[in-house]
């Protein structure tokens, strides 16, 4: 790593690394000064929660459970004569990434 380079992207990113931590400020300031009326009136509303919301709304997500094979996201059902128009968009988009961030001047 070359500390000149390095130090050359801090000095051209200094406002916005000047704006980006006056956000995280603020927000650490929010955060410390509303958290506990926030905190107390989100305690209480869970408290309202039946026993069998809450025990859906905290179980783990196990996303290969929902993946079904031949249904795009909307769950409308894939023809399979159009299966190869999918595999050919991401093999034209894997080699375009490659491609792209492969380069020297992007990296």
């Amino acid at each position: 790593m070359s500390w000149t380079l390095f130090r050359a992207t801090l000095h051209q990113r200094r406002t916005l690394i000047f704006w980006f931590t006056v956000g995280l400020v603020f927000y650490a300031w929010v955060m410390t000064w509303f958290y506990p009326t926030i905190g107390e009136e989100y305690a209480r509303m869970i408290e309202t929660f039946p026993p069998e919301l809450l025990a859906d709304a905290l179980d783990p997500v196990n996303i290969v459970a929902y993946w079904q094979p031949g249904l795009i996201i909307n769950g409308d059902p894939v023809v399979a004569a159009d299966w190869w128009l999918y595999g050919a968009i991401s093999v034209v988009t894997l080699t375009a990434s490659l491609a792209i961030f492969a380069r020297r001047d992007v990296a």
